[in-house]
């Protein structure tokens, strides 16, 4: 039996014990989180491609909206969905450090000169075409037939200026040649009917002043046929 000096002595020892065993066992130091490096891709109304899901934030100085994004980007307020700072030139920065697979995007889009405001021209793959003069563009993906237009693109980016279309250089160089400018010849005068074979594009008015719709079969040269009257007093032809 052992004394109660010897039993008390055994309790003390007891802590330093459990204080070993936990000193031995194994320690997980937690992982340092490694921050995002933003990189410039683009300056506000370029575009610009990443390949695959991509960390894209757009804005200055300390004011950015984020998306997570992948294919073209344009770098807008309207893309983004609103003007993280109003008043200031802002940029497009992607997330040099992979988040979800991301990777770095692409260089910014050299843009070249298609063709002038009202004119038509065609391309023959999905391609990026913008619209407008200076910093002010309306941009649509088109594969065919394009009417540098506002008609066409839906809205007047640039009001009062004379515009152009440009698409994007494939060689990144400003030496992709300019596609023709379709020539056009007159089919008819204001308020007759002709016929087309096959889907064609058409257009009605005067001088400068045209609408076009693509046609296929018979139609009429009127105000009513192309939906308003783009020379008021004028008489057009087709």
């Amino acid at each position: 039996m052992k004394s109660p000096h010897a039993q008390h002595h055994t309790e003390r020892q007891a802590p330093a014990f459990v204080l070993a065993l936990v000193l031995a066992l194994p320690f997980a130091p937690a992982s340092a989180q490694v921050p995002i490096t933003w990189v410039k891709a683009a300056s506000e109304n370029q575009t610009f491609s990443v390949k695959t899901t991509s960390e894209v934030r757009y804005g200055a100085g300390t004011k950015w909206v984020q998306r997570s994004l992948t294919g073209s980007v344009n770098c807008a307020n309207t893309f983004f969905g609103r003007d993280p700072a109003p008043g200031v030139i802002k940029t497009c920065e992607v997330a040099s450090t992979p988040v979800s697979g991301a990777t770095p995007a692409s260089t910014p889009t050299n843009w070249v000169k298609a063709v002038s405001e009202n004119q038509t021209f065609r391309v023959f793959e999905p391609t990026e075409v913008r619209y407008g003069v200076g910093t002010k563009w309306v941009q649509r993906s088109v594969n065919g037939s394009v009417s540098c237009t506002n008609n066409f693109f839906g809205s007047d980016p640039a009001k009062g200026q004379v515009k152009s279309c440009e698409i994007p250089s494939k060689s990144g160089k400003t030496t992709v040649p300019t596609p023709a400018p379709v020539v056009w010849v007159k089919a008819v005068d204001e308020n007759q009917t002709f016929s087309v074979n096959g889907p064609t594009e058409v257009r009605y008015g005067v001088g400068t002043t045209w609408i076009q719709r693509s046609v296929t079969g018979t139609f009429n040269c009127t105000n009513s046929f192309f939906g308003r009257d783009p020379a008021r007093g004028v008489v057009k032809t087709c």
